[in-house]
């Protein structure tokens, strides 16, 4: 999984100076042709030099100050509490900006006239409306230029802090949608832990009571137990395996239930032959299976037959294990227990609403516990929105 979000920096990001670039120079031509078109309309055409220097002195002046604002802002609210002294802080150093744009833009004049020796492109044939013929001098522009850089830099300040928060926003919610990702796994893997110890203890029970009559049939029940174990650890730190996969295990789950029932259990297996490579949650049908075992085979002297159906429906695959018991009984039973809830509940994290788990009685008598999944030969994508790692 990828690491959590960084604190922003009290610098500018290089990312940073593009956008600023961009910004100011969307800006800068915006401005430029309203001077062009408002000056030609009043009768008083400029031309298209005049035009773009006047717009340029103006702005580009600012984007040369605009790191030193966000690194500004950023300092003075880096403790995250809006106090008096922050404000005041602020202004201060918006004071101090504003007349070091003004020093730039009177700079930046002078130089402009000195190199074209043409004093109409100066930013004081635009401040008089026409009127002067030289380049700035500081008594004219100052009072003039102050206030609205100083409007200008409060204006900056407020688009900083609107793009800080933004990201701080984007981030909790990265970082809370990465959590609860990682929330939603762990709560899969303890689900998980939870339904392994079922089969195990029915297992070693049966171990147990074979030692002494038959040690050999103990010998080889362990081994088929270590096997089931060993990929039950491979497949089961997994969200999906294939239903291949999936097979394998609940054989060789069934082969210790058989050697564990002899003849009282029958075992059938109905699986569609294109489906081999479709996703399914490791071990979703073992404890359907344990269910049917216990509840339908254990419950009648002469035994049952447990039957798994995997098919296609549409867009969705079916598993299906049913038995010849005596079937779920009316109100809270055997279809509310532990190893169901918690098949229920994989079901709810890995997919949401596009799995469910169903139980009924068979006309024909014994019950039938059904999951409908999504049909993928793809790994998952939670329902939650969160990568799978």
């Amino acid at each position: 999984m990828d690491p959590l979000p960084r604190a922003r920096p009290l610098g500018v990001e290089r990312s940073e100076f593009a956008a600023i670039a961009g910004g100011w120079t969307l800006v800068a031509v915006l401005f430029a042709a309203h001077n062009y078109i408002s000056n030609a309309a009043e009768g008083r055409p400029v031309t298209l030099l005049q035009a773009a220097w006047w717009s340029a002195a103006e702005w580009y002046t600012w984007a040369l100050l605009t790191p030193l604002v966000i690194w500004l802002v950023r300092r003075v609210r880096a403790g995250e509490r809006l106090r008096p002294v922050t404000f005041a802080a602020l202004a201060g150093g918006g004071l101090i900006i504003a007349a070091l744009q003004v020093g730039l833009e009177y700079v930046a004049d002078h130089l402009v006239v000195l190199l074209t020796g043409d004093s109409s492109v100066s930013v004081g044939v635009w401040l008089s409306g026409g009127v002067r013929r030289a380049a700035l001098d500081l008594a004219y522009l100052v009072p003039r230029k102050i206030g609205f850089s100083f409007i200008t830099f409060c204006a900056l300040v407020i688009v900083v802090l609107a793009a800080d928060y933004y990201r701080l926003f984007r981030d909790r919610e990265l970082r809370a949608a990465r959590l609860e990702g990682a929330l939603a796994r762990a709560q899969l893997r303890a689900l998980q832990a939870q339904l392994q110890p079922h089969f195990l203890f029915n297992t070693l029970n049966t171990i147990a009571s074979l030692i002494p009559d038959d040690p050999a049939a103990a010998e080889e029940l362990v081994e088929s137990l270590g096997e089931l174990l060993r990929a039950a650890l491979r497949d089961g730190g997994r969200d999906e395996i294939t239903l291949r996969q999936e097979i394998e295990l609940l054989d060789q789950y069934v082969a210790i239930q058989e050697r564990r029932f002899n003849d009282r259990l029958r075992f059938e297996r109905i699986v569609a032959p294109d489906l081999g490579d479709a996703m399914v949650p490791p071990l979703i049908l073992q404890p359907l299976v344990e269910n049917a075992i216990r509840h339908g085979v254990s419950a009648r002297q002469s035994g049952g037959t447990v039957r798994v159906r995997i098919e296609r429906n549409g867009e969705e695959l079916l598993l299906a294990v049913e038995d010849d018991g005596p079937g779920f009984k009316s109100g809270r039973g055997a279809s509310h227990g532990l190893g169901l809830a918690n098949t229920r509940a994989r079901l709810e994290q890995l997919y949401g609403t596009k799995a469910a788990l169903a139980t009924e009685n068979l006309a024909a008598g014994g019950a039938c516990v059904s999951v409908r999944l999504p049909l993928r030969t793809s790994p998952v994508t939670p329902a939650r929105g969160v990568p799978v790692s």
